[in-house]
């Protein structure tokens, strides 16, 4: 799943170059630096998108290795004392 702070800063940041790109071929300084900060603050929104998402994949992978464990050292146990029903 994508973090929504990933689309909505590719969207600022696209935004942001076309405003750029609008001010620079109409020469309005304005519009120019405006659009740049725009495209800079998206950039900064996706990245962090970005980051939140490879956290939770990170998290989700700490899980999912925790759980098989727990189920590979139940087997073990009940393999132990000769039980499959170890709890």
């Amino acid at each position: 799943m994508v973090d929504t702070d990933r689309i909505t800063g590719a969207a600022k940041e696209f935004g942001g170059k076309v405003q750029g790109a609008v001010g620079d071929l109409t020469g309005s300084k304005r519009d120019s630096v405006e659009g740049r900060a725009r495209e800079a603050q998206g950039a900064a929104e996706n990245l962090y998108g970005q980051a939140k998402d490879t956290v939770r994949d990170a998290a989700e992978t700490v899980a999912d290795t925790a759980r098989d464990l727990g189920g590979r050292v139940r087997d073990a146990v009940g393999n132990l004392v000769g039980s499959d029903d170890v709890e």
